[in-house]
């Protein structure tokens, strides 16, 4: 026999993923005329916030698959987004840096992908919002090599 605590965390895994998909399909049709994909909007992104990063880092910060990131990484290039050097302490890595053309791809579209996010959640008021960050950073951070 199911507890009632089991058939919840059930629910709120298809309720979690659904919300999930929903949100990133959005966010994938907004940059469909941009010609990029979300995981190399994800790449742009975190390089434009957080400045150049290892290859490595960028995975962890974009949470994906070496496989994905290394064909992201390569299409970004190709692209002129963004530009690999060698690791100058670490001849093993390349560091990504990203170009004065990426960064302006970014600030064109970055607006709309805030706005669609804030519009998803809006009906969500503010406390619980923080209520559910908390409580999902428990499993981030518990499951976080």
């Amino acid at each position: 026999m199911e507890k009632h605590g089991d058939a919840l965390s059930l629910r709120l895994f298809i309720d979690l993923y659904r919300a999930n998909t929903t949100l990133q399909r959005k966010l994938s049709n907004n940059l469909s005329s941009s010609g990029i994909t979300l995981s190399q909007f994800a790449v742009l992104e975190a390089l434009y916030n957080k400045g150049n990063l290892c290859v490595g880092d960028i995975k962890d910060t974009i949470l994906t698959t070496n496989g994905n990131i290394t064909v992201v990484i390569a299409n970004l290039e190709k692209e002129g987004y963004i530009i690999r050097e060698r690791d100058k302490d670490d001849g093993r890595k390349f560091i990504i840096i990203i170009t004065e053309k990426g960064k302006k791809l970014v600030e064109k579209l970055f607006p709309n992908q805030k706005s669609t996010i804030i519009d998803t959640f809006k009906h969500i008021d503010d406390e619980l919002k923080e209520k559910m960050t908390r409580e999902l950073n428990k499993i981030w951070y518990k499951e976080k090599p």
